[in-house]
């Protein structure tokens, strides 16, 4: 042991550095939370004189709403509504492999953090009937909205508090800000 103690430390400190700078280059994760009532509905009223209890307690109803606030659908209306669908370069810098992240490492070769030259499609309407609510996008959009979607949903985490109606919604991102637009919205729509 004594003999290869000196090749011992050499290995150590070379692999506890490499792993220090490859910690240092991943970028930072954020967590916005908010929170939201999920109230059960309410019973119908059979008639004016009859009495209603309702003493909450439907698992079935609040695991329902639980599993739809992790819908995909939802969130790609989440993506929609905040317009991230527009932008191509929103997660750019995020999927780097171990191989890229090393060649960068010994290269000293950083990342273009300019944006891509690419412009909007914007499509023109002919029928005025459509509502204002209703979003027409791009098949390069869609693909864009569903593959956001996906990423946030990701990190997306739905929590109830227990004995109580209140839900905590989480998305984890590498940017706070829009973390905390994405928790927001989803509330909102929902």
């Amino acid at each position: 042991v004594y003999k290869r103690l000196p090749l011992i430390i050499a290995l150590a400190v070379v692999v506890t550095s490499a792993v220090a700078f490859y910690m240092y280059r991943q970028p930072s994760e954020y967590l916005a939370q908010t929170q939201m009532i999920i109230e059960p509905p309410k019973p119908k009223v059979q008639s004016k004189d009859a009495i209603n209890i309702n003493f909450g307690g439907d698992i079935n109803y609040t695991n329902t709403q639980l599993k739809l606030l992790q819908n995909p659908d939802l969130m790609r209306n989440v993506v929609v509504r905040l317009g991230l669908h527009r932008d191509p370069n929103l997660f750019a810098n995020q999927n780097k492999g171990v191989m890229t992240t090393l060649r960068a490492l010994f290269s000293g070769d950083k990342t273009k953090t300019g944006k891509e030259s690419s412009l909007p499609v914007l499509t023109e309407n002919s029928d005025s009937s459509q509502t204002a609510d209703k979003i027409i996008l791009t098949p390069e959009e869609i693909v864009r909205a569903n593959s956001y979607a996906g990423i946030f949903l990701g990190g997306l985490r739905v929590e109830p508090i227990e004995r109580t109606n209140i839900v905590n919604i989480s998305v984890q991102s590498t940017n706070p800000d829009l973390a905390a637009k994405v928790a927001d919205k989803t509330a909102e729509l929902f």
